[in-house]
């Protein structure tokens, strides 16, 4: 693997190949199978490596750091990560979690600098970056993460914020494209191969709802994109997060746990503070989703506590008051779980709100749920006996007349 590294570096430095080349020395030690040197605790055996290319890569001209790096050899290092993930012990000799965060800020510069160049290892199940980032995601990587008492525990915590936010950003990559119709089938289809849905559930369930943005976005874009196939992952994967609301009183959700996270909780939570109103709306935009997916085979069922959508109905933000709109025109008043009358007054009054877009949504949404009283079946037989009524009324007048 020294050799895949040695490569990496010589393509990418120029003027610092001298400093380099003495690096590399000491890093052969290290690097070989029975070390001259104990390696800290905590530490891989390449982190010092990648720490110092993501360094060099940031330093570089803007522009030249993509077109120097050797695409093949990238795609080996990812081979050799996701690899290694598959073992319990072996990513953390070849590097810790630090060094994979390294990996990953190395992989989104570059992405970022050719966006393109993601593609080939989105699109190829053989290249391991979809499957390690799937990985990195879920909790099958937290034995990366272990236990720690010592005052490092903060910046263990914060490393595996960080590998996770960095996995969402670059999952996000390819919708980010105007990509061939096949192209993005192919990706679509390895993403559900490498159970992105259900790790992207798990972090929507575990993660600090100020990090949940990102992962919350990337979930709506592949239940839009990809509904047949992402529905029903998500009902396996997050029945906790779509089940009733626990108890009338909603509370702060920051001590929840995974099985008492639930969308109602998760909203209340992202309501109460402007810094999370953007995660607000795109939890918003998931349910919207999910609820539009509703009428599909297996679909997962909402339930919203009244309470939270008369909140988000009169949200000072705008986005989330036009969002909660859309939502509500996806819902079936009168499914499985009937929204209570009092729904329908607060979605009137936003038909004079004084944001256009959430007047237009609220116009959109109060014509559906028209639509669903029109074809209720006794609405017929109601209006029927209304004209009778009408026409005997008009006939008794003549008479009397």
């Amino acid at each position: 693997m020294i050799h895949l590294l040695c490569s990496i570096l010589l393509s990418v430095f120029d003027a610092k190949f001298k400093v380099i080349l003495l690096c590399l020395k000491c890093f052969t030690l290290l690097l070989s199978r029975q070390p001259l040197l104990p390696l800290p605790s905590g530490w891989g055996l390449c982190d010092g490596l990648l720490s110092l290319l993501l360094h060099t890569l940031s330093e570089h001209e803007k522009g030249s750091g993509s077109s120097s790096l050797d695409p093949v050899v990238f795609l080996d290092l990812w081979k050799k990560i996701g690899t290694s993930l598959a073992k319990t012990t072996a990513v953390t000799d070849f590097c810790s979690a630090n060094g994979l965060v390294s990996f990953l800020s190395t992989a989104f510069f570059l992405f970022t600098e050719d966006p393109h160049s993601c593609i080939p290892l989105f699109s190829e199940s053989g290249s391991k970056c979809v499957y390690t980032l799937g990985r990195l995601l879920g909790t099958d990587c937290l034995h990366l993460f272990a236990e720690d008492c010592s005052p490092r525990r903060l910046e263990v915590d914060l490393s595996r914020h960080s590998m996770t936010t960095l996995s969402c950003h670059l999952l996000c990559f390819p919708f980010a494209l105007d990509l061939p119709s096949h192209t993005t089938s192919t990706i679509l289809q390895l993403y559900d191969s490498c159970g992105i849905v259900e790790s992207l559930a798990q972090v929507i369930q575990t993660l600090p709802p100020r990090l949940l943005e990102l992962p919350l976005s990337l979930l709506s874009r592949l239940l839009l994109c990809d509904p047949e196939r992402s529905v029903p992952r998500l009902r396996q994967a997050a029945c906790g997060l779509f089940s009733p609301p626990r108890g009338r009183q909603l509370t702060a959700s920051k001590h929840q746990t995974l099985l008492t996270r639930t969308a109602s909780s998760l909203l209340f939570d992202l309501l109460q503070q402007d810094e999370l109103w953007d995660s607000a709306v795109e939890l918003l935009t998931l349910l919207s989703q999910v609820a539009r997916c509703s009428a599909r085979p297996a679909s997962l069922q909402l339930h919203l506590d009244a309470s939270v959508l008369h909140q988000a109905l009169a949200h000072p933000h705008d986005g989330v008051r036009a969002t909660t709109c859309i939502l509500l025109g996806n819902l079936d008043p009168f499914g499985p779980h009937t929204l209570p009358p009092d729904i329908f007054k607060s979605l009137i009054g936003c038909l004079d709100d004084s944001c256009l877009p959430v007047q237009r949504t609220a116009c959109r949404t109060v014509g559906n749920w028209l639509g669903y009283i029109a074809a209720r079946p006794g609405f017929k037989m109601d209006m029927d006996n209304k004209v009778e009524q009408r026409e005997e009324t008009k006939q008794t007048q003549l008479f009397r007349q």
